[in-house]
C-alpha cells in the first residue's frame, strides 16, 4: 500500500497508509467525509454505553443510598473490565471507598426504618 500524500499541520507527510484506489488515508480523503462523520457519530453513541456494551441506566435514584449504591456498583463493574494505568487504580480505590460508605449508610437507613416501625407499633410515634 502507498503512503498518504496529504501534509499534516506541521508540514510533514502523513504517515498513514492510503486507501485502496486513493492517494489519501481515511482521515484525509475528501471522498470519505461522510464515512468519517458516521464514524464520529457512532463513536459518540458508543461512548454512552458501558464497557460491557449494555446501555447505562438513566433512571437511577441518586438521591437515595440504595440508588447511589447501584450507581457505584455499575461504575465499578464497568471500570473493572478496562485495563488502565495508575489513574485507573485511584478511581477504583475511590469508588470502593464510596461504595463502602454507601453500604454503611444503607444499613443505617434500614435499621432506622426498623426502629421507626417498632416504635409506631408500640404507639410511641
Amino acid at each position: 500500500m502507498a503512503q498518504c500524500t496529504a501534509l499534516t499541520r506541521t508540514g510533514a507527510q502523513c504517515a498513514a497508509q492510503a486507501l485502496t484506489g486513493s492517494q489519501f488515508c481515511f482521515t484525509h480523503d475528501p471522498n470519505a467525509a461522510g464515512q468519517r462523520a458516521a464514524a464520529r457519530q457512532k463513536g459518540g453513541i458508543n461512548r454512552k454505553r458501558s464497557v460491557n456494551g449494555s446501555a447505562l441506566p438513566t433512571n437511577l435514584d441518586l438521591e437515595s443510598a440504595a440508588g447511589l449504591r447501584a450507581a457505584t456498583a455499575i461504575a465499578l463493574n464497568d471500570l473493572w473490565q478496562v485495563e488502565h494505568g495508575v489513574g485507573w487504580g485511584k478511581v477504583i480505590a475511590s469508588l470502593v471507598r464510596v461504595q463502602a460508605d454507601v453500604v454503611k449508610t444503607v444499613e443505617i437507613e434500614r435499621r432506622l426504618d426498623d426502629i421507626t416501625a417498632m416504635l409506631k407499633a408500640k404507639g410511641m410515634l
